[in-house]
């Protein structure tokens, strides 16, 4: 997010890159350009292997097939963070979220070193996810987020339990917004780590997952990804949580 605190409840942080053409000859394996453009920040090349079904048709007769495929992915020294190239697209995800500086930085050298490595490399989404699990400890009221959460998120905790009504076993709900020139997918709710026993834990998940679906040029990588950047810490800090949460950040 945009405001740096001593520390944060993510999870998990995804960036990926949508290409319209498949790498040339990617089933041969990765141009050995790019691996080495990497290196330094991922050096550690794990290979693959994927089967899945694909549709066969011949003299007008469908049939199906399984076939296998190889994927490559490349590990930083810690295992923290990697990137997987595959036919259509490439991401990086992180276990460990330093900065949106970092996370910029590592993408332009991916990208970077596959748009010089292959040609007609043109872009057609563009998507950059924040995943917070939120764990409040100590409180022996595990549906009350109000001084943690905007109340809308969680009011459909609220509802009357009773015994014989059942008690809430996951509560998760989805919102989408169109932004005109892009979007934004919120995921929410409390998961519940021991579905479907009833909710113990007081844990609460925000997904945000925004994107930009279009023709992008090379060129402006960089400012659509920070545009996607700021559109999910603008939600995050002004509409998702409340002060009690900023001062468990900025006090751990």
């Amino acid at each position: 997010m945009a405001k740096k605190y001593k520390t944060t409840f993510l999870k998990q942080v995804l960036v990926r890159v949508d290409f319209q053409n498949a790498l040339v000859d990617y089933e041969k394996g990765i141009n050995p350009a790019v691996p080495k453009a990497i290196a330094n920040i991922f050096p550690t090349m794990v290979e693959h292997k994927i089967k899945h079904l694909q549709v066969k048709i011949e003299n007008t007769q469908q049939s199906m097939q399984q076939v296998e495929q190889k994927l490559w992915t490349y590990y930083a020294k810690d295992r923290k963070k990697h990137t997987r190239i595959e036919p259509t697209d490439f991401y990086i995800q992180y276990d460990k979220y330093d900065s949106f500086g970092v996370l910029k930085k590592d993408l332009l050298l991916v990208f970077n070193s596959l748009i010089k490595s292959y040609v007609e490399l043109n872009i057609t989404r563009i998507g950059l996810r924040y995943i917070d699990e939120i764990e409040i400890k100590g409180e022996e009221d595990v549906f009350d987020w109000k001084n943690y959460l905007n109340p809308k998120l969680f009011s459909d905790l609220s509802l009357p339990l009773k015994k014989d009504r059942g008690f809430i076993s996951r509560a998760f709900s989805n919102l989408e917004f169109n932004y005109g020139d892009h979007n934004l997918i919120l995921k929410y709710g409390m998961f519940n780590p021991d579905y479907p026993s009833t909710i113990k834990k007081k844990v609460f998940i925000l997904d945000s997952d925004a994107y930009k679906r279009d023709n992008i040029p090379n060129e402006e990588l960089e400012t659509v990804l920070g545009q996607l950047h700021d559109r999910i810490s603008t939600l995050f800090e002004n509409r998702l949580i409340r002060d009690g949460l900023r001062e468990i950040m900025n006090d751990r």
